[in-house]
Parts: C-alpha cells; structure tokens; sequence
C-alpha cells in the first residue's frame, strides 16, 4: 500500500466528513480538492503517514453516523506550476456559474501550503469584484476549507488537521470573512525599486500588480524581512525557519533597511479619521480582524484591535523584548501601539518591506502613500456553532 498521502485521500475523506454533518443536509455537495503535490504533505513520509492515519480515523468516525446528504460528487485537481491553483479556482468558479442547481452547493478545499491557499482566496476574491453574478455565487453557492497541510497554517481552518476534523464533525456554520486589499497611491517604476540598493531575490514584482490581498494578516517592517528569510531558505530546503530567522532578523534589520518616520491614519467603517501619528518605525501589523496569528502561531494580535505598531528600538531593546512581540504580550507594555480600524494609509519615505500572507514584496518611497483598507465579508468558510460558552 502507497505509504505516502494522496490528494484522493482527501477527497475520500472530506466527501465522508461533509456527507454526516447537518450543515448540507438534504444537499448536493460538489467537493473541488486543489491540491499542490509539491507540498511537504504529500513528498514527505513521516508527515504523509501521519496525516493519512489520521483521515483514515476520521472515516472510521464518520461511518459510524447517518449521512444526510442527497449526494457527494468530488473532483480534484492538481497544481502544476505557481499560480496555477488560482487558475483552477477561476475555472471551478466558471463550472459552478455555467450549471447552476438549486439543490447542490459548493466546497472549494484546498490541499497544500499558505501559497496554495493565498491563490485560492484570491480568486474568489477578485471573481467577486468582477459581476453581480460573480458575487453572489462566491458570497453564498462556494464555501472554501483551508486545510492545514503547509508549515505556518495562519490562515486556516484550523491550527493543526485533528483540530478540523474535528469542527468538520462538530455543529458547524457558514461565517464570511472579509480580506484587506492594499494599494500604493504612488508612482513607482521597476527603475525606482532597483535604486534601492537591496539586494533582494525572488520577490514578485511590485509594479503595476495591486491591489494586494492578505486573508489574514499584513505587515511591513522586519517581520516582513523575517519572512522573506524564511522564504528564502525554504526555497532551498522544506521547514519552518521562521524561528531560526527572528534573532539574525533582530540584528541584521535595522542595518538593511533603516527606520524611516512612518505617518500612519486610522479610519473607521464610516471612512471617517479617527486618528494618525508619526513615529521612526520597526513594523506595523494589520489582520482581518484581531486575535491573529502569523509565523506558525505566533499572536501578533492578541487583542480584539487589529492593527499595531512597534516603534524603532535599538538592537538590544528589540532583542530583549522580541518574545513579547512574537506571543503577543507586547500589548501589555508601553512598547507598542494598538488601534482598531476599517483603513489604514501610511505615509513613508524609505526602502521597506511588506508582506501579504507570506508573500514578501520590497517597496521604494515612490510607493508611497498605500493603503490597507479591510474588505465586506466576502469568503464562506465554517466555523464552531458555539452554545452557553461551549462549542
């Protein structure tokens, strides 16, 4: 028997977890598994044997309850090159409006890394700014599982495989999530960015490609260095380096990219200044929502406030106090900043990184203004129905 997790696997899995729960009852279901056969769960053994026990216990589980779907029908597709899981995703999209059912509803699951899953989410994010159409069949016909199969898991159902199948054999409910999209409102060119002087590799190209998403959390500073450390590592070998990379970052950061003053606004739902302030900056954080976490679980946001700032601190400060900045205890300090806003427009005249999810991007001063403003709740996922403070 093939040691090793299949993408089939899943589907089998899925189809018998989501054919017992009442959340699609009397429905059917199309089930459309994107998966990236790249990714450490299906290329590495221990991993791969680990996870297949553990959908195959989950069967085992799931048999033993009535099913209440009318029918399960999955499909699964698998990526082939980078961006081809958006490419499926618009397809799937397409599919799902050309033969539209009363009867049968939508779960996009996806298979693979963060990268994976950032592609996935972008899709159904842009297809739903494109047509009315569009739109609804993103917001209410597809329901999209993130499945924690990557090394970081930030962005998913779930911290860790047990803890999803698990919700998928709980009560559940559909819940939107909203995105934040970034813009710059400068005018840069591909010649501005080069004079920079960082000897950056890999990145995507920060020219004419906005706006950006994040699904879960952006930020700008040395967090964003960290991650694009880490990116470049795991370029060469798999793992999750980002712990190894904090200390070298702390050091290394403010000599690579040294602090500007950074003017940032605050604006509410109603687009209305609630407040603004400058300050030489080591990094600003802005999530979905507040209570985030990024780097494999690290509580940025710790707080029911979305955004923070670390002002610049000197290297013995910032390595003192990097373990309260990377579990979230920071806010408990007088290190840190937290707001809680809709927008965010930040004023800058320095080289610096961003990322988005993951995905690192240098930007040059030109750049600047770019805004982060979070989105209506757009993207159907499930999540714990949870009763008298228990789920």
């Amino acid at each position: 028997m093939d040691s090793f997790l299949q993408p089939q696997d899943i589907a089998k899995s899925i189809s018998s977890l989501v054919s017992k729960n009442s959340l699609w009852e009397n429905k059917i279901v199309n089930i459309f598994v994107i998966a990236n056969k790249k990714a450490g769960c299906f290329t590495q053994k221990n991993k791969s044997k680990k996870y297949k026990k553990i959908l195959s216990r989950a069967i085992s589980l799931a048999e033993k309850r009535q099913t209440c779907t009318k029918q399960i029908n999955s499909k699964v597709f698998c990526t082939e090159y980078a961006n081809h899981a958006k490419e499926l995703a618009d397809s799937i999209i397409t599919q799902i409006i050309a033969n539209p059912q009363e009867e049968e509803t939508n779960l996009l699951v996806v298979a693979g890394g963060d990268g994976t899953s950032y592609e996935v989410q972008t899709a159904l994010f842009q297809a739903a700014q494109q047509s009315e159409k569009k739109h609804k069949t993103v917001t209410q016909d597809i329901c999209l599982l993130r499945l924690p199969l990557g090394t970081g898991n930030d962005g998913t159902d779930g911290r860790t495989l047990e803890e999803t199948i698990n919700l998928l054999l709980g009560e559940i409910k559909f819940e939107k999530n909203p995105a934040l999209k970034i813009l710059y409102q400068g005018n840069p060119t591909q010649k501005d960015v080069e004079n920079t002087g960082r000897k950056v590799i890999n990145l995507q190209s920060s020219i004419n490609t906005t706006p950006w998403f994040s699904f879960n959390v952006f930020s700008m500073g040395i967090d964003a260095y960290v991650c694009y450390m880490t990116n470049v590592l795991k370029s060469k070998m798999p793992g999750n380096f980002y712990h190894f990379f904090i200390p070298i970052c702390a050091i290394l950061y403010d000599k690579v990219f040294p602090a500007g003053i950074a003017k940032v606004e605050y604006y509410d739902e109603n687009n209305t200044l609630i407040e603004e302030n400058s300050t030489p900056i080591e990094l600003f954080v802005m999530g979905i929502s507040g209570y985030r976490t990024y780097g494999g679980g690290h509580k940025i946001l710790a707080t029911k406030e979305n955004t923070i700032i670390v002002p610049k601190l000197s290297t013995l400060k910032l390595l003192l106090n990097f373990k309260k900045i990377k579990d979230g205890t920071a806010y408990l300090t007088n290190l840190v900043k937290i707001q809680n806003a809709t927008k965010v427009k930040i004023f800058y005249d320095k080289p610096v990184l961003i990322q988005c999810d993951g995905e690192p991007l240098l930007l040059c001063k030109e750049h600047f203004p770019i805004t982060i403003e979070k989105s209506e709740p757009i993207i159907q996922k499930i999540s714990p129905v949870f009763r008298n403070g228990a789920v």
